[in-house]
C-alpha cells in the first residue's frame, strides 16, 4: 500500500514535471509518457523538445500540448492555428495516425528521466 507521504511526494514531482511543458514559436517542450505504439520506449515520464513544425501538413507554430486531455500527454497540430489535427507521441515524436511521420527533435532535456511509484504488499 502506498503511504500518504509517498503519494504527496509523487504528486508534487508530477506537478513540477508538467510545469516544464513549454511552447515557443520555434520549439515545443513536453513532459509525457509514450503514447504511440511500437516506439520501443520504456513507459516512463520524459521531457522532450521538438521543432514546432508538423511534418504532415508542413505548418510551423501550430503544435499545442494535449488539448484532448490524453493521460500520457501528447502533441496536436491545432486546426485553429492553421494545422491539420495530427496527434504525436510527446516522448517519441511518432505520429499516431496512419502516416507514421515523426516530429523533429530539438533537444533532450535530462532532468528527471523517470518516476517509479511502487507499493509494498506484505503477505
Amino acid at each position: 500500500m502506498v503511504v500518504e507521504s509517498e503519494y504527496k511526494a509523487v504528486t508534487l514531482i508530477m506537478i513540477l514535471l508538467l510545469s516544464l511543458s513549454n511552447v515557443t514559436a520555434s520549439t515545443i517542450t513536453i513532459t509525457s509518457l509514450p503514447s504511440a505504439s511500437n516506439t520501443g520506449l520504456t513507459y516512463q515520464w520524459t521531457v522532450n523538445s521538438w521543432i514546432n513544425y508538423c511534418p504532415n501538413c508542413g505548418a510551423y507554430n501550430t503544435l499545442v500540448i494535449n488539448p484532448k486531455g490524453v493521460p500520457e500527454q501528447e502533441i496536436t497540430c491545432s486546426k485553429s492555428l492553421g494545422g491539420c489535427d495530427s496527434d504525436y507521441c510527446g516522448s517519441s515524436g511518432k505520429e499516431k495516425g496512419y502516416t507514421k511521420r515523426c516530429l523533429i527533435r530539438a533537444k533532450q532535456i535530462p532532468i528527471i528521466r523517470k518516476i517509479i511509484l511502487t507499493s509494498h504488499h506484505r503477505g
